[in-house]
């Protein structure tokens, strides 16, 4: 549902993430530049022929030029390009904080131009950022994964270790209903976790492939239950609300889908 973003600025709300209120002509000359450039860029594509920014990101181009974007920084590229916009600046910084965890200056250019050329997908009566969701989000793809598994997926269970042996995998498994540990044998498994839980579960893990361990950005969450909408001056309330020059991300409202014709609680 709209609206998707408001950011606050100068007092009030105003829709989307760009910074508008108070901008000089000048700035908003480097703001539609560099968006008309990520526009160019999606349809950018490297020697070998593939688009130069894609998702899934193993299906971008390979082209060296491109992949020597990833030896400088974004904040290096934004500079050398001649970005110098304090609001440009800040809605870059936004982006990568929000998608890395880390500002611009820490962030690889090829990362960060992959962040804004990567999506290609076109509606016939939205545009190209707009995304399509369900009232109760990813839940509704996890039961269409869920549902043609019939009784063979098992709730209330823990993984604690994971080891290859004799040509299979060993699953030892802590069964939350029965109060009892058993073992799964398989031909192969599966193994979605986040590389500090892989390293813990999968047995023998090392360091990784790269033989080093990623650092990752602490990301807090704060979840909070009102019994009204938030109010406020300007734009209407979004599914994502931020503030202008914030050490905060801003706050996202859970229940923006919902169907419920009078909002009460959220």
């Amino acid at each position: 549902q709209d609206p998707a973003e408001r950011l606050f600025l100068h007092g009030r709300w105003h829709e989307g993430l760009v910074p508008q209120l108070g901008v000089t002509a000048p700035d908003r000359g480097q703001i539609d530049g560099f968006l008309s450039r990520m526009q160019r860029l999606r349809d950018h594509r490297g020697a070998d022929g593939r688009p130069g920014f894609s998702i899934p990101l193993d299906r971008s181009s390979r082209d060296p030029e491109l992949l020597a974007l990833d030896q400088i920084s974004f904040g290096t590229w934004l500079r050398h390009e001649g970005y110098t916009a304090a609001p440009l600046l800040w809605y870059v910084n936004y982006c990568c904080r929000d998608d890395f965890g880390l500002p611009a200056d820490r962030v690889s250019a090829w990362a960060g131009l992959h962040y804004f050329a990567a999506r290609h997908g076109e509606a016939a009566n939205a545009s190209g950022h707009a995304v399509l969701t369900w009232p109760e989000g990813n839940g509704w793809l996890v039961r269409r994964l869920r549902d043609p598994l019939g009784g063979r997926v098992r709730t209330g269970c823990a993984v604690f270790r994971v080891e290859e042996r004799n040509g299979g995998v060993v699953v030892d498994v802590f069964d939350g209903t029965a109060r009892e540990s058993v073992r799964i044998t398989a031909d192969r498994v599966v193994l979605a976790t986040p590389d500090y839980v892989t390293q813990r579960l999968l047995a023998a893990a090392g360091d990784g492939p790269s033989g080093r361990r990623p650092v990752y950005a602490p990301w807090m969450v704060a979840n909070l239950t009102l019994d009204a909408l938030p109010a406020g001056r300007g734009a209407a309330l979004a599914w994502d609300n931020v503030w202008y020059d914030s050490p905060s991300l801003g706050y996202i409202v859970a229940t923006h889908q919902a169907l419920d014709p009078v909002p009460r609680a959220t």
